[in-house]
């Protein structure tokens, strides 16, 4: 059975996923010089008793 922390994780993939993958279907708009992109990244912390033990950086 899934804890409660894993179907949330769940469920934020799979919403996030199916942002991703729709097409866009609004009109064709007229091509600009300005060009924006973007990443994101999903990163943990290993974390025992509360204590970090990543040395402070993202594993």
């Amino acid at each position: 059975m899934f804890t409660p922390i894993r179907g949330l994780v769940a469920a934020t993939l799979l919403a996030g996923s199916a942002l991703v993958a729709t097409p866009a279907l609004a009109q064709d708009e007229a091509k600009s010089d300005i060009s924006i992109s973007g990443n994101i990244a999903i990163v943990t912390d290993y974390r025992f008793r509360g204590v970090g033990l990543s040395g402070g950086d993202l594993a």
